[in-house]
């Protein structure tokens, strides 16, 4: 072992007795994990998966007790994420100037009693950077009770290992989320979903109640999930429970300010430019002053950092990516001369400029000591948040070909899935293959679908040795994982590859989490499409196993996965639905159960509508997409008694916030009972609901007019100026809403909005539209040379 230079430690033998032997946790995991290596060798297992999960499982034990820290130890606010504010000459006082209290603090309160009266509660923030939020957060926190414990994840952790935490959440846990969108939209899109879901089924756990949640999230993150297509889990997450917080203070706010008499607080007032205090007080003109002052070769670094992160990059950004895309950046696009052979130390200079404390406060730059999965050993950089968002204003279309290959060669591999999905916008072909090539060595296999796909065009002759490449590297652990890539091996007819993946499945079968109700279901499906009844009796098993009893989605997809492969006598033994322990507060997975139940016309079906009827205070109707969900589900029952039930908590309980799930849940009400039940419902969203969001009003209006209430359609319209805010749509959204106004004759309007085309308003998309070609585009807008598997192959190698 010790003449093993692979190996990442080399033990004694008393420290591989002690990890072989002992019952505690040994001291270090690189040892550990040599130790694991070379007894996987001796066994012939596969050394790559057995060394990952050795080094998760040591991880994950290292973790292991009460997450997060007493209320009563929170004595730094500046490692939760709050700015050191300004200094100004003479004593400047506590570490923070005192608060001044703003409209949102009321909200905020408010979710605090919720969850102090046992009841689990969400708050999120919604602003732009160094607006407060944070603060607002830290303020909030001081007032819960002694006995509540404050988990703020470390900023290096991606969802996958937040998800597995958050199942250690116990009672009275406050979970702080600062920049709440590093976890909701996420590079591989199925993880922010699955990271809403367990949120979402966290809060709704009565015995883990309660749980507070409080976040951030940027203005720019929340029209992206409100105003594009985004999953409704990560929206219903949200809805109801995000406050605004306002750019600037108000008047009755600065003079509130400068009663306290901070030195701090009054500069602020006085110097700010239009009542922007509290980014005057976390040092932003400062910041932007670096930032604009800064000569070629550093603004060349800033702008490598910029366009990694709008791309989809993590925070911590590694050296030498920053040195090589910045050097690149100075030779290809001009923004100044390129470093000379002399001078041997223009990175360290650029960075020392730029790390440099700005105001009393962090630089444009920032060396983090944070984990990385990146191989180099330097410290990576981190951006300043607020040139964060500046370069996602300013820096648009897309980046050199040099930066690509810069991500390509030192990115965090854990990010590359979502970087070539980002290539693959761009019809980058070539790239979006490398960057998923990348991945599947490192072990992130989301992207070998696409990987595979593109192949098809370019290669396709390669795609049996190609498959079999992929398969022998995949992580045998997530369900959901496996499933995906059989379906596209199954596509592509490479047997050969299936035959090894569920093979290597067949071994590692004990190991494979089954926690994702509808993977677990996927799998099982595709297991017994091509592998051996053995296999899938043995999935089947452990499924039912695993499965929760009470949880009705999870039961749902089992259900339907086991009468989808139950032709095979050895299915005839079917899941029983235990309906009297099911827990009813989830009306997502009660209308799948419904669905399934129906299809296969268990009598088990009456017993549930019986009981939904009964015990309707049960269930948690205060998202309108999913309260539309179910009552969908019962009226097509014929359920009458049932879906009335059901209209009668809707009309009190239901959060009318969200204007596209109110016209959702509007003609399903209108169809489900009354006309009366459908007007009052509308009459009461005319107030309650955002009128911001513009894509969700058009659908609200459609909706009031196909329900035959075009009177209140208008009334919304003159009562709440939804229209103040269309500069904000894109155009295909623009169409819709001037197709919905043209619908309800509201000629005032039309005008209106033809004076606001959205005619030269820039998208958020940085791809471009260009002709098909076979072998894709280069980022120049040239056509990619031909190029094969094997190229990806010695490129990534």
């Amino acid at each position: 072992m010790a003449d093993d230079d692979g190996l990442p430690g080399s033990p004694g033998k008393d420290a591989i007795r002690h990890i072989i032997c002992a019952a505690e946790l040994p001291r270090s995991q690189a040892d550990t994990v040599a130790t694991v290596a070379v007894l996987a060798r001796m066994a012939r297992w596969n050394v790559p998966d057995t060394v990952a999960l050795a080094r998760r499982l040591w991880s994950e034990a290292l973790a292991e007790g009460e997450l997060g820290s007493p209320v009563t130890d929170l004595t730094d606010p500046l490692a939760f994420g709050v700015h050191r504010p300004i200094p100004v000459p003479g004593p400047n006082g506590p570490a923070l100037p005192p608060y001044v209290n703003r409209r949102h603090d009321v909200d905020l309160r408010r979710r605090l009693a919720l969850a102090e009266d046992g009841q689990s509660s969400v708050a999120v923030l919604v602003g732009e950077p160094s607006s407060g939020m944070t603060r607002s957060l830290w303020e909030a926190v001081q007032h819960v009770s002694r006995e509540w414990r404050v988990w703020h994840p470390e900023a290096a952790d991606c969802s996958s290992s937040l998800l597995r935490r958050l199942e250690r959440v116990r009672p009275k846990t406050v979970i702080w989320l600062d920049r709440a969108e590093d976890h909701l939209l996420t590079p591989d899109p199925g993880l922010g979903v699955r990271f809403a879901a367990t949120f979402r089924d966290l809060l709704r756990d009565p015995e883990r109640a309660p749980v507070l949640v409080l976040g951030t999230l940027w203005t720019s993150s929340w029209e992206r999930i409100f105003a594009t297509p985004v999953s409704n889990e990560i929206r219903a997450l949200l809805t109801g429970n995000t406050f605004r917080v306002p750019e600037r203070f108000n008047e009755a706010e600065l003079a509130e300010a400068l009663a306290t008499t901070d030195p701090r607080l009054e500069e602020a007032v006085r110097h700010a430019v239009r009542g922007r205090t509290t980014q005057y007080l976390a040092g932003v003109p400062q910041l932007l002053e670096r930032y604009w002052n800064a000569g070629s070769v550093a603004r060349a670094v800033l702008h490598s950092a910029m366009d990694a992160r709008r791309l989809g990059h993590g925070k911590a950004l590694p050296s030498p990516f920053l040195r090589e895309a910045a050097f690149s950046l100075l030779e290809t696009e001009g923004e100044g001369d390129a470093p000379g052979p002399a001078a041997d130390d223009w990175f360290e200079q650029a960075t020392a400029y730029l790390t440099a404390p700005c105001a009393g406060s962090t630089g444009p730059l920032s060396l983090t000591r944070l984990s990385s999965r990146s191989a180099t050993t330097d410290p990576p950089f981190v951006l300043a948040g607020y040139l964060d968002y500046v370069g996602r204003k300013e820096r648009v279309g897309l980046p050199s070909a040099v930066l690509w290959e810069s991500l390509l060669d030192h990115g965090d591999p854990q990010y590359l899935p979502g970087l070539a999905g980002e290539a693959a916008k761009a019809d980058l072909a070539r790239l979006a293959s490398l960057l998923n090539l990348k991945a599947v060595r490192s072990g992130f296999t989301s992207g070998a679908s696409h990987l595979l796909k593109a192949l098809c065009a370019v290669d396709s002759r390669a795609i049996p040795d190609a498959s079999l490449w992929i398969v022998e590297r995949a992580q045998i652990r997530v369900a959901s994982s496996i499933a995906s890539l059989s379906r596209i091996l199954a596509e592509l007819s490479a047997d050969d590859a299936l035959g090894v993946l569920f093979e290597r499945v067949a071994v590692e079968a004990a190991a494979l989490d089954l926690s994702d109700p509808e993977g677990t279901a996927d799998l099982l499906v595709a297991a017994r499409r091509h592998t051996s009844t053995e296999l899938v009796e043995r999935l089947a098993h452990r499924a039912k196993a695993c499965l929760d009893p009470t949880d009705a989605r999870a039961v749902a997809c089992l259900l339907k996965a086991l009468r989808r492969i139950g032709r095979d006598p050895i299915y005839s033994e079917s899941l029983t639905v235990e309906v009297e322990a099911l827990d009813l507060s989830d009306p997502r997975g009660l209308a799948t159960l419904i669905s399934v139940l129906a299809h296969s016309g268990s009598p088990a079906l009456a017993d549930l509508a019986d009981r939904i009827c009964t015990e309707t205070a049960l269930i948690d109707l205060r998202d309108p997409h999913e309260a539309a969900n179910l009552l969908k589900k019962v009226s097509s029952l014929g359920q009458a008694e049932t879906a009335a039930a059901l209209v009668r908590r809707v009309l009190t309980d239901t959060e009318l916030v969200d204007p596209g799930g109110v016209a959702f849940l509007l003609l399903v009400t209108r169809a489900a009972t009354c006309a009366q039940d459908a007007r009052a419902l509308a009459e009461a969203a005319l107030t309650r609901t955002d009128a911001t969001d513009l894509v969700g009003v058009s659908a609200l209006l459609e909706s009031m007019r196909r329900t035959g209430m075009p009177d209140l359609a208008m009334a919304f319209l003159t009562e709440r100026g939804p229209l103040d805010s269309v500069g904000t749509l894109d155009g295909v959204s623009y169409r819709r809403l001037y197709r919905v106004l043209r619908s309800l004759r509201a000629e005032p309007y039309l005008r209106m909005l033809r004076q606001n085309p959205p005619e030269g308003r820039p998208t958020p998309d940085i791809g471009l539209k260009r002709r098909p070609h076979r072998f894709g585009w280069e980022p120049d807008g040239s056509p990619s040379r031909p190029w094969t598997w094997l190229d990806l192959l010695e490129r990534t190698t």
